[in-house]
């Protein structure tokens, strides 16, 4: 999965955000892309009545907005390639892939947002030692920086509030529980961007009353 991932970061497009023939949509930046794209689904969570932090979460977006500037080639993001998204076939020896799919919510940007929608029940990326570990032989990267954790956890929260808002879609009972363990999860990522980088809060969180 690992090298697949790779692969599929290795292709490059022209510019930042979705896929799109519209010109207003293709960004410069991964910055500006990343921004618009919270920024459509904070006000769709809005337009469905979802309940969440709000103002922290578009604070702590532009507090570490400089994580997203160092991403100066816009690269092809799955951005939903967990396992059940994986076709796998016995070949006799053992398994290999043979197909992935589901590329609806695929984008050019920041190779690094792929991880937290493929982990997407893993809240720190190190715990999956042997992805982490090939992922980095087949691209070169010598080491996991407390950089490249912190993006893992704004692109989980991005997903997740994706997750949050998207509940509509579902059933009353599956819409109700994926909406708990989403805004359950965007609040320890609220908590780690907003600490000590240890998941330690440095200040008390301000919700206005929409948590």
């Amino acid at each position: 999965m690992a090298g697949y991932l790779a692969q599929l970061h290795n292709i490059h497009g022209d510019y930042f955000g979705y896929f799109t023939k519209e010109e207003s949509r293709q960004y410069k930046t991964w910055k500006m892309a990343f921004f618009r794209m919270f920024s459509q689904i904070l006000k769709d969570s809005r337009a469905h009545g979802v309940k969440l932090p709000y103002r922290e979460i578009q604070d702590t977006l532009k507090r570490h907005s400089r994580l997203l500037e160092d991403v100066g080639t816009p690269s092809l993001v799955e951005y939903d390639c967990h396992e059940g998204n994986i076709f796998v076939k016995n070949a006799g020896s053992g398994y290999h892939i043979e197909g992935i799919l589901d590329f609806e919510r695929a984008f050019w940007g920041d190779p690094a947002a792929d991880f937290p929608a493929a982990f997407i029940f893993k809240d720190d990326l190190r715990k999956e030692k042997a992805f982490l570990a090939a992922y980095m032989e087949a691209t070169g990267k010598t080491a996991y920086t407390k950089a490249d954790e912190n993006k893992y956890q704004l692109y989980r929260l991005y997903i997740l509030t994706i997750m949050a808002a998207e509940t509509f879609r579902y059933g009353f009972l599956y819409g109700r529980l994926q909406g708990m363990w989403a805004k359950s999860q965007i609040k320890k990522c609220l908590k780690y961007l907003e600490g000590d980088g240890n998941g330690r809060c440095t200040k008390t969180p301000d919700d206005g009353g929409n948590a």
